[in-house]
């Protein structure tokens, strides 16, 4: 399970889990044992459900993410907050908050491509790079949010 909280207009954790048949809302002082054996995902009460990662749209990107209404001669329109380049740009709304996930080391999708190759037909030379490319894959692999598996709460105080 991976999990990752955020400071961006709202206060917010990113959690990917397994296979969920269902979310439960549960109050200070619940029994984790009633849970044991079943594929749900505990929402705690300071915790509000915003969405499914699959089930983000521009409207509750809008939302969480910093927006500035700019107005001028080329550009014109709301343009988000960029953090990893640390100002605003013209992007979606989207786009912004995938930029605060990288900005922290993971990733929405996976930016690395699965390295393919026969092994067995590799040199030394070539069995080593495809080693370093295939470590490289499988970090980004422990870093990447599948949003399919994913939920987007909001921690309120």
């Amino acid at each position: 399970m991976k999990s990752l909280e955020l400071q961006l207009k709202k206060r917010l954790l990113i959690v990917e889990a397994g296979e969920i048949e269902e979310m439960i809302n549960v109050e200070p002082g619940y029994d984790p044992q009633q849970l044991k054996d079943k594929k749900v995902m505990v929402v705690r009460s300071n915790m509000n459900f915003i969405c499914s990662g699959s089930d983000l749209t521009e409207e509750i990107a809008e939302g969480m993410v910093q927006g500035m209404n700019v107005a001028g001669f080329c550009r014109t329109g709301i343009h988000f907050y960029n953090y990893c380049k640390k100002q605003f740009y013209n992007i979606s709304a989207i786009d912004s908050f995938v930029s605060a996930i990288e900005a922290c080391g993971h990733w929405w999708t996976n930016p690395q491509t699965e390295p393919l190759a026969n092994i067995l037909n590799l040199n030394g030379q070539q069995r080593c790079d495809f080693k370093n490319r295939m470590e490289r894959y499988l970090h980004h692999v422990s870093r990447t949010f599948h949003p399919e598996r994913t939920i987007i709460c909001e921690i309120v105080e």
